[in-house]
C-alpha cells in the first residue's frame, strides 16, 4: 500500500527559536549571558533572486571590491545585452556581501543606499541581517577573523577554493541584544577612528623623514647640534679643523678585479659589490655574490670593522654612495674594484665621514668632483684627496 505524503507541519515560535539556537555543547566560546549563539539561517533573510532591466544597470562582482579596506570601489556599468549569468543577486541598504570564493581574501563590503539598486555576482552570500541584527554590527561580525578564518575551514577546491551557502547559514554567530549591538558599532567605530588619526600622523612622520634627516646632518655638520655640548665646555666652533680628505686617510685601496663569470654564490669568499651599499650610508648584504682569490688577495682585500667604503663609478646619481663596513661577525669579505675602502687616522671617526658625505653639506661637494661620461660618472681617489 502507498504511503501517505507527510505533510509540512507548522513550527512554534518556540520551536523555531530551539532550531535557530546553537546547543551549549557546540557554542565555540563563552559569551556574555544575555548574548545568544545563533545559526546562520536565522541571522540572515533569504535571498533574493534579482535580473537585470534596466538598459544599462550596475554590477558588483569580486573586481569591485577593495579587500584592504573591505568597501565596493568600482561597481561595473554593464549592458544589459552582456549581462553576465552570474548577475542575480540583489542588494538592499545595509547589506553585506561576502564572497564564497577564496574567502580568506576578504572580498567583503557593506551596501550603502548608493549602491543599493546595483546587483550581485552569485559568487557573492549577501548577508541581510534580520530585524534582531543591527546592519553594522552584521557587518563588523562578519570580517572579524572569528568569522573569515571560522568559514575558510569549510573551503574546497583546488583551482578556484569556495565555501558553499549552506557554510554560513550553519555557522554559529554570536548575537547580543540589539540595543548593545549599537554599543558595539559605537565603540569600533570610535577606535578605528582613532587608529585612522594614528596612522595618518605615522605616515605624516614617515613622509617627513628625509627632510628631518636632512636637517639633523646640516645641524651636525654647521655646529649647531654641539653648540650647547661645547658652550658647557668653554668651546667655540673654531676649535674645529678643517683638513684635506686625504689628510685624514692613511691607507686608501680600490678594490679586488673580478669579472661577472668569475662571480657565483658557490665561491669561496663574500664579494661586496656597488649595488650593496645603499643611497643612505648602509650596507646591505641581500643578493651577496661569492668570488674565489688567493691567500694573498684575501689579506689585501679584507674588510674590518671600521673600513669606511666609498663607490668610485656608478651612474651620475648613485656615485659616491658610501657607508661603514660593521659586521664584526663577517670573516674574509672582500670588495669589488668599483669600491674604494679607507682606513682614517685615530682621530677619525669613519661613521663621521660617512654622514658628512650622506648630508647636504657633503652631497654639494661630491657634486664639484664627479666626472661624467656618456653612461658612467666616476669620483676617484685624487679628486677626493
Amino acid at each position: 500500500m502507498a504511503r501517505a505524503a507527510k505533510k509540512d507541519v507548522a513550527l512554534t515560535p518556540k520551536e523555531k527559536l530551539a532550531q535557530a539556537l546553537v546547543p551549549e555543547a557546540e557554542q565555540p566560546y563563552q559569551v556574555p549571558k544575555n548574548w545568544c549563539w545563533i545559526f546562520g539561517k536565522a541571522v540572515f533573510s533569504p535571498m533574493e533572486v534579482k535580473k537585470p532591466s534596466d538598459k544599462v544597470f550596475r554590477y558588483i562582482d569580486i573586481d569591485a571590491i577593495d579587500n584592504k579596506r573591505q568597501v565596493v570601489t568600482s561597481p561595473k556599468l554593464i549592458d544589459v545585452k552582456d549581462a553576465p549569468s552570474r548577475a542575480s543577486r540583489a542588494l538592499h541598504a545595509g547589506d553585506t556581501v561576502f564572497s564564497m570564493v577564496r574567502p580568506y581574501l576578504k572580498n567583503i563590503a557593506f551596501i550603502d543606499e548608493s549602491i543599493e539598486d546595483s546587483i550581485a555576482s552569485t559568487g557573492f552570500y549577501i548577508c541581510t541581517p534580520n530585524s534582531n541584527v543591527d546592519p553594522k554590527y552584521n557587518y563588523y561580525m562578519m570580517i572579524s577573523p572569528y568569522v573569515v578564518d571560522g568559514l575558510n575551514a569549510f573551503m574546497k577546491g583546488d583551482n578556484s577554493p569556495s565555501i558553499r551557502k549552506d557554510d554560513i547559514e550553519q555557522f554559529p554567530y554570536p548575537i547580543p541584544p540589539l540595543a548593545e549591538q549599537q554599543r558595539i558599532v559605537d565603540r569600533i567605530e570610535s577606535l578605528f577612528a582613532k587608529l585612522d588619526e594614528a596612522k595618518e600622523k605615522a605616515q605624516a612622520v614617515v613622509d617627513g623623514f628625509e627632510d628631518r634627516k636632512a636637517a639633523i646632518l646640516h645641524k651636525a655638520f654647521t655646529g649647531a647640534l654641539t653648540k650647547q655640548w661645547r658652550e658647557s665646555r668653554g668651546l667655540s666652533i673654531s676649535s674645529w679643523d678643517a683638513l684635506p680628505f686625504g689628510e685624514l686617510a692613511k691607507d686608501v685601496r680600490l678594490g679586488l678585479v673580478r669579472g661577472k663569470v668569475e662571480q657565483a654564490t658557490d665561491k669561496q669568499y663574500g664579494y661586496l659589490k656597488m649595488n650593496n651599499i645603499t643611497t643612505d650610508g648602509l650596507v646591505d648584504l641581500d643578493g651577496l655574490v661569492r668570488v674565489d682569490a688567493t691567500i694573498d688577495e684575501v689579506l689585501t682585500y679584507s674588510l674590518y670593522p671600521g673600513d669606511f667604503l666609498f663607490n668610485t663609478r656608478n651612474s651620475f646619481e648613485l656615485v659616491g654612495k658610501n657607508a661603514v663596513w660593521q659586521f664584526s661577525e663577517v670573516n674574509n669579505m672582500l670588495f669589488n674594484n668599483n669600491i674604494m675602502r679607507v682606513r682614517f687616522h685615530n682621530r677619525v671617526l669613519p661613521q663621521f665621514v660617512c654622514h658628512f658625505f650622506n648630508s647636504a653639506e657633503g652631497k654639494r661637494d661630491l657634486e664639484k668632483v664627479k666626472k661624467n661620461t656618456t653612461n658612467i660618472a666616476a669620483i676617484y681617489a685624487k679628486d677626493l684627496i
